[in-house]
């Protein structure tokens, strides 16, 4: 719940509600992802980052958090360190160990659209489910009107 409230536009609702959880729960990893998210979304990436670093620990690095991590990363300005976890990613990836569509997500949040693509659309060949981000993420916003975007959100049946 407490990401939903993010998403609606209501941040300290969801750091609120975030914190709760943490405290029912220390070892629950998703509030600690997206209590990390939203503190670095909010303007608080002092206590952000460190947050996801924690959730990404919990879960055993997990394609989708380690992304989100790589997420922080690019919005704090740490963009080798965003760039070196979709490498990781990518790695992870040969093996099937990471989403096909978390490796695009990764570079495209580091600010490498060549290799996003690549990657999207590697995603769509195996109908992997996480290439939804492209239609949900209100940081691939911008990427929508791009036409490879497009076809790609075409490919899912979501245009």
């Amino acid at each position: 719940m407490g990401y939903d409230l993010s998403l609606v536009g209501r941040k300290k609702d969801a750091i609120d509600q975030l914190h709760r959880t943490i405290e029912l729960d220390p070892t629950f990893g998703w509030a600690h992802l997206w209590l990390g998210r939203v503190q670095v979304e909010a303007g608080n990436p002092e206590a952000g980052v460190p947050e996801l670093e924690r959730g990404v620990a919990i879960m055993r690095r997990c394609s989708e958090c380690v992304a989100q991590l790589a997420y922080a990363y690019s919005r704090v300005g740490r963009t080798v360190d965003a760039l070196k976890i979709a490498a990781e990613l990518k790695e992870g990836a040969k093996q099937n160990k990471s989403s096909p569509a978390m490796v695009g997500y990764a570079y495209a949040v580091a600010g490498d659209p060549k290799e996003a693509y690549r990657w999207f659309e590697e995603a769509l060949r195996q109908r992997d489910y996480y290439l939804s981000v492209l239609y949900w993420a209100p940081e691939l916003e911008s990427w929508r009107s791009d036409p490879r975007t497009q076809a790609l959100l075409k490919g899912m049946g979501l245009r």
